[in-house]
């Protein structure tokens, strides 16, 4: 409760601020590229219950970029996020990044997997509030990672990374201008597919995960500059069952005076059987 609350403090005086903290030049090597701060509340309602069940979290993150030379690099970022329901946790890369070529790089350590660039990025907003078929694609793994720009269009990211203590896995993604394809393949042939088109209009994603026997989707579709609607769901194989079938509405909104941005949503959820209503403020 107790660290709930300090971050809560913190996230106040950022809004003091009234800006997101960016592109901060500390001294010539060390650059902070983001300093994020985010809180979300829901109100989830069963059908078959009259006692309404309440959560909030706050994500606070950072990401940082220190030079060594023209070529060497370090970068790190790092995001934790406390919850109500006592569901905190902390998400973090570090990565020695050496340019090899104008086009080609390499990162070695604790970086993104090449599938992870499917999903949005922990330092953002979308981040804190991805669906669940977002949430299934893995985070930052030990390993190495090599990303080659083949046209400013058109880039291929390979890495080799361990994601679960035993066993390693080639990742591989393919992206071009807003669409991407990526996916693993681990010992023992299991296999993980990720898609993903994100553009100002649209933000899809779909995933196939063969350890789980599952499908997962979600669709993210701007009507207008200030309404969305969105769905988002799953699906077993093995069991022919889906335990998530969110479909929604948000509301943008954005506070100029003190530099934030969020949304109201309200959203109903078939498979479990209960609508959500939901406020998210960010710093832009």
């Amino acid at each position: 409760m107790k660290s709930f609350l300090l971050a809560f403090a913190i996230l106040g005086l950022a809004l003091e601020a009234h800006s997101q903290i960016a592109e901060i030049e500390i001294s010539d090597e060390l650059k902070f590229e983001k300093v994020y701060a985010g809180f979300d509340t829901k109100m989830i309602l069963p059908n078959d219950s009259l006692y309404p069940l309440t959560l909030a979290s706050i994500r606070l993150g950072t990401a940082l970029n220190l030079s060594l030379s023209k070529k060497v690099s370090i970068y790190s970022h790092g995001s934790i996020q406390w919850s109500s329901n006592h569901n905190s946790f902390a998400i973090a890369a570090f990565v020695l990044s050496i340019k090899l070529t104008d086009k080609l790089k390499l990162g070695v350590g604790l970086p993104p997997t090449a599938t992870t660039f499917t999903r949005a990025h922990p330092i953002t907003w979308k981040s804190q509030t991805e669906s669940y078929s977002q949430a299934r694609i893995p985070g930052n793994k030990p390993g190495v990672i090599l990303q080659y720009s083949l046209t400013d269009k058109l880039k291929l990211t390979y890495s080799l990374q361990n994601l679960n203590g035993r066993s390693w896995s080639n990742h591989l993604n393919i992206r071009y201008s807003h669409f991407s394809i990526a996916g693993f393949i681990q010992e023992g042939n299991d296999v993980f597919v990720s898609m993903r088109l994100n553009t100002n209009r649209i933000d899809a994603n779909y995933n196939y995960s063969s350890p789980q026997n599952e499908h997962t989707g979600s669709v993210f579709l701007n009507l207008t500059k200030i309404i969305a609607i969105y769905g988002d769901a799953n699906y077993f194989t093995d069991s022919h069952k889906m335990t998530v079938t969110t479909f929604g509405i948000r509301r943008y909104f954005e506070t100029n005076s003190y530099g934030t941005r969020g949304f109201i949503s309200i959203a109903y959820d078939l498979a479990v059987r209960q609508s959500a209503l939901q406020l998210f403020i960010y710093l832009k």
